[in-house]
Order: C-alpha cells, then sequence, then structure tokens
C-alpha cells in the first residue's frame, strides 16, 4: 500500500526559513484582528498562500522552492504591514531582519524587491492562472444547467 502525503496547510509562517529567497509571493486569503495565540496574547494574523522562489531562473521555469498554503502570519510589523491589503490581493517582497528600536529582538520585515523579479513573478502568475482556466475548462460538465 503506498503512502500518501496530506497537503500542508495553515501551518505557522517561518521568515527565517525563507530570508535567502530573491522573492516571496504573498497572495492573501484571510485577516483577522487580535486573534488569541497560546502563548503571547492576541496578535493580528493574515493567513496567506506564500510562494518562494530561491532564484530568477526558477521563477522564469515556474518552479517554485517552496510553497506555503494557508500560512499563518502572526509576527508584528508583518502582519501590520499586510493588514493595508484587502484579501484576495497579492505582494511580491522578501524578508530580512533589522536591529529593534527597543534593544530587543531584531524585527522581522519585508523588503521590496526589483522590477525584473517583480515582473518574472508577474509572468509566473499569469502562467499559472491561466494553466489553472485552460484545466478548469477541459473539467465535463455533469450537470444539468436548466
Amino acid at each position: 500500500m503506498p503512502i500518501k502525503q496530506l497537503p500542508t496547510q495553515g501551518g505557522f509562517f517561518n521568515p527565517a526559513d525563507l530570508t535567502d529567497a530573491v522573492a516571496l509571493l504573498i497572495e492573501i486569503t484571510g485577516q483577522e484582528r487580535q486573534r488569541p495565540t497560546k502563548s503571547f496574547g492576541p496578535k493580528d494574523t493574515v493567513i496567506a498562500n506564500v510562494t518562494a522562489f530561491d532564484s530568477l531562473e526558477d521563477i522564469e521555469a515556474g518552479q517554485p522552492s517552496e510553497v506555503l498554503p494557508g500560512a499563518i502570519i502572526q509576527q508584528t510589523i508583518l502582519a501590520r504591514d499586510l493588514f493595508a491589503m484587502d484579501v484576495g490581493d497579492a505582494v511580491v517582497q522578501t524578508v530580512t531582519q533589522i536591529p529593534s528600536t527597543r534593544g530587543l529582538n531584531p524585527s522581522w520585515v519585508f523588503r521590496s524587491v526589483n522590477k525584473k523579479v517583480q515582473n518574472a513573478v508577474v509572468a509566473y502568475c499569469e502562467k499559472r492562472d491561466a494553466e489553472a482556466s485552460r484545466k478548469l475548462e477541459a473539467v465535463p460538465d455533469f450537470g444539468d444547467d436548466e
């Protein structure tokens, strides 16, 4: 009997795992203000599909290095920046750490990508969405539309 893997969904976004990515495509699927957490009190939370690319060549080849469906983003500055957008919006960024102004742990922040990377990710999205549409059109209609 072959063993299968369930798709991972709803895991916590760990920016430390993605600092080497040249681009993160973040597609917002949900937002919740002051969501209760187990250890750190309520936090603003963004749910997003995150697609990471390690190089421009990977983007152009349509080969993401990692795809995180339903990632839970609760890092304070990252969530705040994503709350400026609406559910259904997407952004292309990278992630890095900067020193905290209060002398505490460094803070995770988004950084912009250059135009060449941005355009390559947009082209990847257009190709991905067109391919998904083609596949949906090929699905037979089993129902009666009347």
